[in-house]
């Protein structure tokens, strides 16, 4: 039997089995299986295969939905997508199925940034905490053990932050919040390598004589082959990190992520 309240103008499920969950992003995944465990049961309808191939767009405000996606969704008691992830919305009314619940995230900027990451963290963990009131203690429990993990990585942040302050370096669009995060002065930014044109390159050159870059920094899953092509043409530093969750785990992929970036600026 499904019980429906609301909390914030939404219908939420109470279920006597466990809530089954479609997550529609990695970091949500990621965040969803260290707060919740098996305490529910979840899936991410977009995966992929290896570190470097690009997600499926789960990024995009458009996507045309596939029908195993429908029928995982139609399968599901609660959607949770970000505000940007319109075509979920459309979805909702193509589904005409009661009993799901599609919640939109209302944090948002750049997950990989930790403060912007536990903001996430702690939406996610209040949500379950009034859905599954039951066991409101072990996602807290498991909230305050994630918070502490993050915290401890962003202490190696602060204490390294000082070095890289007036480090100048040019970066992926989608990594460069990330890395003003760590300290570096951004001064140029890149489009994924499908969409960088040799206009694009021609100012990058330009940029990074100019401004007597040292590094620069790809994004993974947006392709490797701008900063490799101008780091052996001008002979500078490149740095290849992840913008999302590798493994399912934001903290170990946080804590890679800035393993490679120091270990590369301290030689």
């Amino acid at each position: 039997m499904i019980f429906l309240f609301t909390v914030s103008a939404n219908a939420v499920p109470l279920f006597e089995k466990k809530l089954k969950v479609i997550t529609t992003s990695p970091y949500t995944a990621s965040i969803v299986k260290d707060i919740c465990g098996n305490k529910i049961i979840a899936k991410n309808i977009f995966f992929y295969s290896s570190p470097s191939e690009v997600l499926l767009p789960w990024y995009q405000k458009n996507y045309e939905v596939d029908a195993k996606t429908i029928k995982d969704i139609s399968n599901s008691n609660v959607v949770l997508y970000h505000s940007w992830q319109t075509w979920i919305r459309n979805l909702k009314y193509r589904i005409s199925k009661f009993g799901i619940v599609y919640h939109e995230l209302k944090t948002s900027g750049s997950l990989m940034v930790p403060e912007t990451n536990l903001k996430l963290a702690k939406e996610i963990t209040s949500l379950f905490s009034i859905w599954n009131g039951n066991n409101k203690e072990f996602y807290e429990k498991n909230f305050g053990e994630y918070n502490n993990k993050v915290d401890s990585v962003v202490k190696e942040i602060e204490k390294n932050k000082t070095k890289f302050k007036d480090i100048k370096i040019v970066c992926n669009k989608s990594i460069a919040p990330f890395m003003v995060r760590l300290g570096f002065n951004v001064v140029a930014e890149y489009r994924d390598t499908d969409y960088v044109s040799e206009q694009d390159i021609k100012y990058l050159k330009k940029k990074i004589k100019e401004e007597n870059i040292k590094y620069i920094v790809d994004c993974l899953q947006g392709g490797t082959d701008i900063g490799r092509k101008l780091s052996e043409e001008l002979n500078i530093k490149h740095i290849v990190v992840s913008n999302i969750p590798l493994a399912s785990s934001y903290v170990k992929t946080l804590k890679k992520n800035c393993e490679i970036i120091f270990e590369t600026i301290s030689n």
